[in-house]
């Protein structure tokens, strides 16, 4: 069976009613779409071509990124990012959803306190 076509305007709005977009394909039109919104389609496993995206050029920086020090990362004052993949059942992914739970946070939490307690237990 194929799936319903729609734009890449109708998929940011069902993402962001929460709808599964495996069940459509998109194609792509003229319709430019903000930076953001091309992340957001991005992590739901559409790529974007780059001539659809537009940005703001006064909101973005000129200044070059300072050095980063490994004191700046002990002191957690700039922290690493890591991206992820995680699969999960659809029970979990609903009840992640309904609760109003901000998997990366928790996803944070949760290693910050599995490394501390790692650390506490190898100092025993």
């Amino acid at each position: 069976m194929e799936k319903p076509a729609i734009n890449q305007v109708k998929a940011l709005e069902l993402i962001r009613q929460g709808a599964d977009l495996s069940n459509y394909q998109v194609e792509f039109d003229p319709v430019k779409i903000e930076a953001l919104d091309a992340i957001l389609l991005g992590k739901n496993g559409i790529e974007v071509p780059h001539d659809l995206i537009y940005y703001k050029e006064e909101e973005i920086g000129s200044e070059d990124d300072p050095n980063m020090s490994a004191e700046d990362l002990s002191g957690r004052r700039l922290l690493r990012v890591l991206q992820a993949e995680i699969p999960l059942e659809e029970e979990i992914h609903e009840w992640l959803k309904k609760e109003g739970i901000d998997a990366d946070r928790l996803l944070a939490n949760l290693l910050r306190n599995f490394y501390e307690n790692r650390q506490f237990l190898s100092r025993e």
